[in-house]
């Protein structure tokens, strides 16, 4: 458990020091480093680091899928 809490706590100081010594960017969704940084660490102390692949996957799987229905609309009006 201690082990975990060190590698996050690694983790998180590592992304806020990338983030300090960037020059600041333009917030995407309203959202800067430090509210993901603290997202991540939320998510990460909910599901645990074994369940993070598999919610990626799904994230992505539902993501290409949104993408793919998408693009079979387009290509239905195309040929109307």
């Amino acid at each position: 458990m201690q082990r975990k809490v060190a590698l996050y706590f690694n983790i998180v100081k590592k992304a806020v020091i990338i983030y300090l010594t960037k020059k600041r960017r333009k917030k995407m969704f309203g959202i800067g480093m430090p509210e993901l940084i603290v997202i991540l660490v939320i998510v990460l102390i909910i599901f645990g680091a074994q369940r993070l692949p598999e919610i990626g996957a799904g994230i992505g799987k539902g993501i290409r899928n949104f993408k793919k229905a998408l693009s079979e609309e387009k290509d239905e009006n195309k040929e109307v």
